[in-house]
């Protein structure tokens, strides 16, 4: 049943993500064409709607809602780099994730997560799950 559940809650995820970024396109492409609001309106939604696309990929460490999340993000980066004024938040989007995949100063540390070979099922990658969590769907 849990597993069930995951996947239910990973599909959502995936749809959600997927409808926010067909949203952001459509608000999108009528911003052109709208009065001076609505199009700093389109694209602060675009904007709100990336934010949080990109607080969901920092935060989640499980491999199936990355795997969800990321391909919606990836669609909307993609679209959003056809557009000069969304450019510069795409930018500092890639900084952000760039920044979070550096190594922790623990882990960079000497003994600080390097594993001592023992072959304690861990797999390293600085993950951490409660005992018994599962990181497959």
């Amino acid at each position: 049943l849990h597993q069930l559940v995951a996947s239910c809650c990973w599909n959502t995820a995936r749809e959600l993500a997927n409808l926010l970024v067909a949203c952001c396109k459509l608000r999108g492409s009528l911003a052109p064409e709208a009065s001076n609001d609505r199009e700093s309106s389109g694209l602060a939604f675009v904007r709100e709607v990336g934010g949080l696309l990109l607080n969901l990929l920092l935060v989640c460490n499980h491999k199936g809602a990355l795997s969800e999340l990321s391909s919606a993000f990836g669609v909307l980066c993609e679209w959003m780099w056809g557009s000069k004024p969304l450019r510069p938040v795409c930018a500092a989007w890639a900084d952000r994730l760039l920044e979070s995949l550096e190594p922790t100063t623990a882990a960079a540390a000497p003994g600080g997560g390097g594993g001592s070979g023992s072959g304690s099922g861990g797999g390293g990658g600085g993950e951490q799950r409660p005992a018994g969590a599962e990181s497959d769907h």
